[in-house]
């Protein structure tokens, strides 16, 4: 299947913590306006880091998985 990029930590104080909706276990589909799913992880961090250069905020959105996914932890 596509690759998946699962959320395997939130760090307390982070970002991410002050998301209640946001899960270990959830899933990235999108950084900012580019859908991200089957990418590699080099490749998608060339988009976040270019993404960040035009943005001051980038948006990066989660999906619950489906019962079929299975993150890799």
């Amino acid at each position: 299947g596509a690759k998946k990029f699962f959320v395997n930590a939130i760090e307390p104080g982070s970002a991410a913590s002050k998301f209640t909706t946001l899960e270990v276990g959830d899933v990235l589909i999108m950084a900012g306006s580019v859908y991200i799913c089957g990418l590699d992880f080099e490749d998608l961090m060339c988009i976040i880091r270019a993404q960040t250069l035009f943005y001051q905020n980038l948006t990066l959105t989660f999906i619950k998985p489906f019962a079929t996914d299975s993150p890799p932890f």
